[in-house]
């Protein structure tokens, strides 16, 4: 019997185990030129053997992400499709996340699980799907979620730097990615869970190693951390590190217009067990075990009710080995849980 390929695994683990497709239901795909097709039509064997109608939807390479990921979609006809299915997995190079068809038909169709793979390997992709116990990952976010939700202020420090405090808003919602996308809501791959502060409450100073803003690659990397400094939810100044705070305050000259591009957007917190070192690569500098990804600028209102903190850019800064506290409690140190009720499940995790 021929041993099944990576991207057998990555597909059945997709259709079956995370977004748990039934006979009868359509997943869309979208793609462009630069996308993972080996992978894409791995999905749509395993939909096809399982009465799952798939279709891929392949435009030209865009020329950037999320709304200018739209420049080679048609977009009207894109959102009226994506409309009529169940499921969505976003694998164009770029992404259409926050895009207007993403807005769109995230707000209307309310049956939507939408997956944002954009065009990653297949060895990552498996590195990302198939190296965990899904069902002891979504016990350990939930209970992170559980805890979050019962604490008034969050504290993250590292040995950078970096010590920051946000007031919780349980009206905001908490994403994660946990390995079940089995009901309408936006997915991205595992693993992680993401806070959004309190509007106006985060004070403190960011430290960070990695900057994103204009691509999945990095804008800057350093082995010294450069700092955001952050007064009523509102970065008031960048500094430290030079090829990164001049990156940042560059970038935010371009944005004097826009009253919420320096606003805090989120904290997401990383815990996929076998990414522990930076890869310069966004998707996966995210989920680094143990670290933070401090978002800053745009928030969608379906995040952040009733309506959002919308702006024309979104940055992200990632944060190696953190330490959080609940409250007084602390939850995770330099990068692992120490706290037993969470320890005794991360410590099961790993397959």
């Amino acid at each position: 019997m021929m041993e099944k390929s990576k991207e057998r695994y990555v597909a059945e683990a997709m259709i079956n185990e995370y977004l748990k497709m039934k006979k009868g239901e359509y997943l869309a795909i979208t793609a462009d030129q630069d996308s993972n097709f080996k992978q894409l039509e791995a999905y749509l064997e395993v939909c096809h053997e399982n009465d799952v109608a798939c279709t891929i939807l392949k435009t030209a390479t865009p020329p950037g992400q999320s709304k200018a990921a739209e420049a080679t979609v048609p977009v009207e006809a894109t959102k009226e499709f994506l409309m009529n299915v169940d499921c969505w997995i976003d694998a164009g190079s770029m992404g259409l996340l926050y895009s207007d068809i993403y807005e769109h038909v995230m707000e209307n169709n309310k049956k939507m699980r939408y997956m944002l793979t954009i065009h990653l390997p297949t060895d990552i992709l498996y590195d990302m799907y198939c190296s965990f116990h899904v069902e002891k990952m979504v016990e350990l976010t939930n209970l992170i979620k559980k805890r979050y939700n019962e604490s008034k202020t969050i504290t993250v420090r590292n040995s950078d730097g970096m010590d920051i405090t946000f007031e919780v808003d349980t009206n905001n919602f908490i994403a994660i990615d946990n390995g079940d996308a089995s009901i309408p809501g936006m997915y991205t791959p595992p693993a992680d869970i993401n806070f959004i502060p309190k509007q106006g409450t985060a004070k403190g100073t960011i430290a960070c190693r990695v900057v994103y803003a204009a691509s999945q690659e990095p804008d800057a990397i350093s082995d010294e951390p450069a700092f955001i400094h952050i007064d009523e939810g509102r970065v008031v100044g960048i500094d430290g590190e030079k090829n990164a705070s001049e990156f940042l305050n560059n970038w935010y000259k371009k944005f004097e217009y826009d009253k919420n591009a320096r606003m805090i957007a989120h904290v997401l917190v990383g815990l996929l067990p076998g990414s522990k070192e930076i890869a310069s690569y966004c998707v996966i500098d995210e989920r680094i075990y143990g670290a933070a990804c401090w978002g800053i600028g745009h928030v969608s209102a379906l995040d952040m009710p009733p309506e959002g903190q919308p702006s024309d850019t979104h940055v992200d800064v990632i944060c190696p080995r953190i330490t959080i506290l609940f409250d007084d409690q602390v939850i995770m140190e330099n990068g692992e849980f120490t706290c037993p009720e969470f320890k005794t499940i991360a410590d099961v995790m790993v397959k």
